[in-house]
């Protein structure tokens, strides 16, 4: 197979999976509503992961055929991308401030996990126990994010509904067509599943012809472009200038990527994820080192600045041609 045959599959791939979480989640939480499950969990579970699907999927399935490097590449070159280019652009356009209490747990969360992470590059290697505390802070972001929906859901979510009310819920979920929102839901995973295994595949083979890594493909290609949903949440929101919902976004989906995606990643490739030198002091270090200069400054001074953006974006071009081979460490 060409090089130029395999760039393309895999770009196709790309867009199955990306489409395909869109799509996935859409219907998801339709057939949700129409099963009466109420919107603050419909909210706090299925629309909390949504933009993180694609990474979830390609680091599964890298993990099923024996990738664990593709699959930590994914997670956490995601996070990296995530905090140098799409939080460092909305601290350089819309500096701002916020309320500490907006982002404390979801920041606390991320903290938690990026200090895991470090312990993991520390011992050379993801292991169960590292596993299991990050599921563990997966737990509690999801128990978290449940606790704030139900107290910002509507009031009357379980009050008593009239007869006339009932019939009338009653008649308009009878319009939808079920049978469709099943179909594209079904359609949409077998979409992302299709998409992700493209993906994996043809980076593998692509790296095998040009003579890189397969670390180097995640970290940079696969890691940016399974991150088009989170562009596309920052760019909705820099239109909007709302830029503490660009960081509140970004901060729950690197949590996930961190706490749901490595552990699941160690658990299918047995139990222990083995981390090469580059992973754990070039690759753990720069996440580490993003977060933390993303969070602490912030947090401290209660606003978003200007600086900062610039000395993430720096860091992350220093990251990229380090990884790529353009600057020798």
């Amino acid at each position: 197979m060409s090089i130029a045959l395999e760039v393309s599959l895999f770009v196709i791939g790309l867009i199955l999976t990306v489409k395909g979480s869109d799509v996935f989640v859409d219907t998801a939480t339709k057939i949700a509503t129409v099963a009466r499950v109420p919107k603050f969990i419909i909210g706090a579970t299925l629309v909390s992961v949504a933009t993180t699907l694609p990474e979830i999927f390609v680091s599964v399935f890298a993990s099923l055929q024996a990738k664990p490097a593709m699959a930590f590449g994914t997670s956490v070159g995601s996070v990296t991308a995530n905090i140098c280019l799409m939080i460092a652009l909305s601290f350089i356009y819309m500096p701002t401030i916020f309320k500490r209490l907006d982002y404390v747990h979801e920041s606390i969360l991320l903290l938690l996990s990026v200090i895991t992470l470090g312990y993991c590059a520390f011992k050379r290697e993801i292991g169960v126990e590292s596993a299991i505390i990050l599921l563990i802070i997966f737990t509690l972001f999801i128990m978290q994010n449940i606790r704030s929906a139900y107290s910002n859901s509507v009031p009357d979510v379980f009050k008593f509904k009239s007869r006339e009310d009932e019939d009338e819920e009653a008649r308009i979920l009878k319009r939808r067509s079920h049978a469709k929102d099943f179909f594209k839901f079904i359609l949409s995973a077998i979409f992302m599943m299709l998409g992700s295994q493209l993906i994996v595949y043809n980076a593998g083979e692509i790296a095998l012809k040009v003579g890189i890594t397969e670390r180097i493909v995640s970290t940079t290609v696969i890691a940016l472009g399974t991150s088009l949903p989170e562009f596309a949440t920052a760019i909705t929101a820099f239109s909007k200038k709302q830029s503490s919902v660009s960081f509140g976004n970004i901060i729950g989906a690197n949590v996930i990527d961190l706490s749901l995606i490595l552990p699941l990643a160690t658990l299918i490739s047995g139990g222990v994820m083995p981390l090469s030198w580059d992973q754990s002091f070039i690759d753990i270090s720069i996440c580490v080192v993003v977060t933390l200069l993303t969070l602490i400054p912030s947090f401290i001074t209660r606003k978003f600045m200007r600086w900062q953006g610039a000395i993430l974006i720096c860091i992350y071009s220093a990251y990229f041609c380090i990884t790529c081979g353009l600057i020798t460490v």
